[in-house]
C-alpha cells in the first residue's frame, strides 16, 4: 500500500544527521586519530575534527590527515571504518530536545539526508531506535553525488512523496544549507550549527522545531 495522499498544509521534514540531531564529533575524532595514529602522526583535539564534518568521509579524511599520500590516505580510510565501525556510539550524544521534538512531529511525513555512508548510519538509526521513525533515508552513498548537490534533498523528497516546496530542511552546515536552497526545500539551521545566517530560518533548540514550523511556515496551521 502506498502513502496517503500528501496534504500540502503538513510540511514534510528532513534532516541532517551529524551535527543536527546527533553530536558524533567525538567519536568522528576518535577514530581520525586512530588514522592519524596508524600512520605515525599526533593526534588532533576534537574542535580540529569537528570543521571537517559534514561533506563525506573522504573530505573528512583529507581535512583531518592531510599531511598524507593518496596511498597512505587509502590505508587512513581503511583504520577510520575499522575503529568507526565498533564505536559509532560511545560518545556520541542526540542533541537536547530530540525525544520532544520527535513527538511533536508524529503525523508529518520525516526524512534524513546524510552525507554519511550507509554502512555507519542505518546501524546508528537502529541502536538508536530511529529507523521506524524516518519513511526516507538517503546516505552519502545512496547516489552518485552527495549534498550539497540538490540530489540527494530531492530525492529524499521523491522518496516521501512530498514537493520539495513543502518539505522543510533542517540541518547544521553550508553544506545542507546550499544542498536545500538549491533543492527549492525550506531552510532551518539548529541554533549550534555553522551555516550562514541571513538565508533560512534558526531554531535555538531542537524541541522548539514543531512550534517552528506551525507558526512560521505554516501559518499556525496545526
Amino acid at each position: 500500500m502506498g502513502l496517503p495522499m500528501y496534504q500540502p498544509t503538513n510540511l514534510a521534514v528532513l534532516f541532517d544527521l551529524d551535527g543536527t540531531l546527533l553530536d558524533s564529533t567525538g567519536d568522528l575524532a576518535d577514530a581520525a586519530n586512530a588514522a592519524r595514529v596508524a600512520l605515525g602522526l599526533a593526534r588532533l583535539d576534537d574542535s580540529q575534527v569537528e570543521c571537517h564534518v559534514g561533506h563525506g568521509l573522504l573530505a573528512l579524511l583529507e581535512g583531518a590527515i592531510p599531511e598524507v599520500s593518496p596511498e597512505e590516505r587509502a590505508s587512513a580510510r581503511e583504520h577510520f571504518i575499522a575503529h568507526y565501525e565498533t564505536h559509532l556510539l560511545v560518545r556520541s550524544r542526540p542533541y537536547p530536545g530530540v525525544v520532544s521534538m520527535f513527538k511533536g512531529l508524529r503525523g508529518r511525513r520525516l526524512g534524513l539526508v546524510t552525507n554519511k555512508p550507509s554502512y555507519f548510519t542505518l546501524p546508528i538509526l537502529d541502536r538508536l531506535g530511529w529507523s521506524a521513525l524516518f519513511q526516507a533515508v538517503v546516505c552519502g552513498d545512496t547516489l552518485p553525488v552527495r549534498k550539497p548537490s540538490p540530489e540527494p534533498v530531492l530525492h529524499g523528497c521523491a522518496l516521501l512523496g512530498a514537493p520539495p516546496s513543502q518539505t522543510v530542511f533542517v540541518g547544521d552546515t553550508v553544506v545542507d544549507q546550499e544542498a536545500a536552497l538549491a533543492a527549492g526545500c525550506p531552510f532551518i539551521c539548529v541554533g549550534w550549527g555553522r551555516a550562514r545566517l541571513g538565508t533560512g530560518h534558526v531554531v535555538k533548540a531542537l524541541d522548539e522545531l514543531p512550534a517552528f514550523i506551525s507558526t512560521h511556515l505554516e501559518g499556525g496551521s496545526r
